[in-house]
């Protein structure tokens, strides 16, 4: 068994880059809103509350184009020790101290969207899918 320490040791971390996003970002329509909250991946006792990362940045893709990006933007005034905004957050709905690098477009009923977050730790994340249709459809 012992034999096996060192290749599970260089294994390990290869493995864990490898590894999905730690949170499920969801669409869900709250009026005529589309909102995006976050959900830890992880497994009861392990598994945190719903909506508790903090996001650096979202995008949102339609296949290769990107359809609306925020991030957020320290050099705002009032903004460089401001917490990053916690999910739920609003399509088309930019936070005090964000900017849009991608302005939103409107979005297409039936196509997939691909919507990924970053936190400001820059390790953990998030990512989802979604189709637009009279409701949402979580992919």
């Amino acid at each position: 068994m012992r034999a096996w320490r060192p290749i599970l040791a260089m294994l390990l971390p290869i493995l864990a880059g490898c590894q999905p996003p730690p949170h499920d970002i969801i669409a869900t329509i709250k009026g005529s809103d589309l909102v995006f909250g976050s959900s830890d991946r992880g497994f009861w006792p392990f598994k945190k509350k719903d909506n508790v990362e903090t996001a650096q940045d979202i995008e949102v893709r339609d296949g290769d184009l990107v359809v609306w990006r925020i991030e957020r933007d320290a050099n705002i005034p009032g903004c460089a020790s401001a917490v990053p905004v916690q999910f739920p957050l609003t399509y088309n709905r930019i936070p005090r101290c964000y900017r849009a690098t991608v302005p939103s477009r409107g979005l297409r009923h039936g196509v997939d969207y691909v919507v990924t977050s970053s936190s400001p730790d820059s390790i953990s994340g998030g990512y989802g899918m979604f189709r637009v249709r009279d409701s949402v459809d979580n992919l």
